[in-house]
């Protein structure tokens, strides 16, 4: 998958969502704020089953990725999660979700 697809899979998601209940200061009014480009980045599903393997991000609790938490896009089960920055490039998924609204929140 591309960048594209991502946006537009973001794009048909956020339209389905309802309200939602995000303890890290995202509403429905603000959320686009939090949307970035869809970029990459290596993730640990931190499952002990599944390797870790690129996912997209598609939201940034900070600017900086490195900060707070990050809601990601995953291409190969078709899944979202929330992950966290835990050293130099690596990232850890702290849980998974089916819709971008349960990673919302999960958060």
């Amino acid at each position: 998958m591309d960048k594209n697809e991502i946006k537009k899979i973001v794009e048909n998601e956020v339209k389905q969502l309802g309200p939602f209940v995000n303890y890290h200061g995202i509403t429905p009014e603000n959320m686009w704020q939090f949307l970035v480009e869809p970029f990459e980045i290596f993730v640990d599903p931190d499952d002990l089953e599944t390797t870790p393997r690129n996912m997209w991000v598609v939201l940034q609790e900070f600017k900086n990725i490195k900060e707070g938490f990050a809601i990601v896009f995953d291409p190969y089960d078709k899944g979202w999660g929330l992950t966290e920055h835990v050293s130099d490039d690596n990232y850890v998924m702290v849980s998974g979700a089916d819709t971008l609204h349960a990673a919302l929140e999960g958060m």
